[in-house]
C-alpha cells in the first residue's frame, strides 16, 4: 500500500522555461513558469492565466507555447493557444490551457509567451454565481446557483471552476455547460472532479455569449468527513537540536516536521486514527523534478495534536519548494496539503 502511494504522490508536472516578457505590456502573463502535466493520452497540457491590466476589455489573446526535451533549445512542437474566456474584462484575469500537437513522450519542459490581443466590446457581467461549501475528499464537488440579472436570455453559459497552487499557479481547470438562463432567473449547478492535491485555493466564473461574471474566490472548503479534520500547521526545517533554517548543506540531514491536528465532533470520547505524514520536496527551476519522498506513521490514539518529523538528506544543491501530506494508510487524504509556503536553498 505504502509503495502505489508513493506513486500517487509523484506529480508528472514541469516548471517552465523562463521567458522574459516586456513590463510594458498592458495584457501580461501571470507566470512565466506555467504548470504543465502529462495528459491520460500522452499529450503535454499547459494551465496558465493572463491579466489584463486596461481600463478596457480584451479579446483574442493569443498565447505561444513550445514544448522542449532535455536536450535543446529548439522546441520539439509549438502550439497557440487563448484564454477560456472570450473577453477578458478591463483589470481581470483569465485562464488559458494550451494542448500540445501530439503525444510527444520526449517533452519535459514548456516555454510561453504572449504575442498579441485586440480591444473587445464591454460583456455586461450581469451573471452571479452562489457556490455552497466546496466539498474536497477523494474528489471534490461543488454545487451553487446561478442567477442571469440580464434583459435576455443567456445563450451557451459555461462555469469554470480554477484551481491554484502555493504559487498562484492554475493546475486544474475544470468547465461545466448549463442550461440556457431566461433573465432574471437562477438554475442550480453542480461541479464533480478528481481534486489535485497541489491545489490550496479555488476560484470560479462563468461566460456566456452574451454575458459574464465577476471571478468569485471560494472561501468554504471542507473535507467530505463530517466528524473529523486533520490541520496542518507551522511546517518548519530544524536541525537536529530543532533551530529553524532555510539555507541547508547539502548531505547534512535536516528535520521536516509539522503540527498536525486532529479535530472530532464533541459526542465522540474515543480516537483511534492511524495516519502517514508524507513530505514531498519538489526541485524549483525548468524541471520541477519530484527530489524527495519521505513519511512516517503514527496514529492519534486519544491525542488531537502530534508533531511528527521525517529526515531528509539533500543530495542535490538548489532552491526546493516543500510540502506536507497527511492521509490515512488506505491513501485517503485526512486534510488538505500544507498551506505553508515552504522555500528552501541548499548550497
Amino acid at each position: 500500500m505504502i509503495a502505489s502511494l508513493l506513486c500517487l504522490l509523484i506529480p508528472t508536472v514541469s516548471f517552465a522555461q523562463l521567458t522574459d516578457a516586456p513590463t510594458t505590456l498592458t495584457v501580461k502573463l501571470t507566470s512565466t513558469a506555467p504548470y504543465s502535466f502529462k495528459a491520460p493520452d500522452g499529450s503535454t497540457i499547459i494551465l496558465g492565466e493572463v491579466e489584463n491590466t486596461n481600463n478596457f476589455p480584451v479579446m483574442s489573446v493569443q498565447i505561444w507555447a513550445g514544448f522542449y526535451d532535455d536536450h535543446s533549445k529548439q522546441p520539439l512542437e509549438t502550439a497557440i493557444g487563448t484564454t477560456i474566456l472570450d473577453i477578458v474584462p478591463a483589470n481581470g484575469k483569465a485562464p488559458y490551457i494550451i494542448t500540445s500537437p501530439s503525444n510527444n513522450a520526449a517533452i519535459t519542459n514548456v516555454s510561453v509567451n504572449l504575442i498579441g490581443f485586440n480591444s473587445a466590446p464591454i460583456k455586461p457581467q450581469v451573471l452571479t454565481i452562489s457556490p455552497g461549501p466546496l466539498r474536497l475528499g477523494e474528489g471534490l464537488a461543488l454545487s451553487g446557483t446561478i442567477t442571469n440579472e440580464g434583459e435576455s436570455s443567456t445563450d451557451l453559459t459555461k462555469i469554470h471552476f480554477i484551481s491554484y497552487d502555493a504559487f498562484e499557479r492554475i493546475v486544474s481547470i475544470v468547465t461545466v455547460e448549463v442550461e440556457n438562463i431566461d433573465a432574471v432567473n437562477s438554475i442550480d449547478f453542480k461541479i464533480t472532479s478528481d481534486h489535485n492535491e497541489l491545489a490550496l485555493s479555488y476560484k470560479i466564473v462563468a461566460e456566456s455569449k452574451n454575458y459574464q461574471s465577476i471571478m468569485y474566490q471560494i472561501t468554504d472548503v471542507q473535507l467530505s468527513s463530517a466528524t473529523k479534520l486533520v490541520t496542518i500547521n507551522n511546517v518548519a526545517v530544524t536541525d537536529p537540536q530543532g533551530n529553524k533554517f532555510s539555507e541547508l548543506k547539502i548531505t547534512s540531514p535536516v528535520h521536516i516536521t509539522g503540527d498536525i491536528w486532529f479535530r472530532t465532533s464533541s459526542d465522540i470520547e474515543s480516537i483511534q486514527q492511524p495516519f502517514v505524514y508524507y513530505v514531498q520536496i519538489i526541485q524549483i527551476g525548468s524541471k520541477g523534478a519530484v527530489e524527495f519522498i519521505g513519511f512516517t506513521e503514527g496514529n492519534f490514539d486519544n491525542e488531537v495534536n502530534q508533531v511528527p518529523t521525517v529526515v531528509w538528506t539533500p543530495e542535490h544543491e538548489g532552491p526546493f519548494f516543500i510540502q506536507v501530506y497527511v492521509w490515512d494508510p488506505d491513501a485517503n487524504p485526512l486534510s488538505t496539503p500544507s498551506s505553508d509556503i515552504n522555500l528552501v536553498l541548499v548550497t
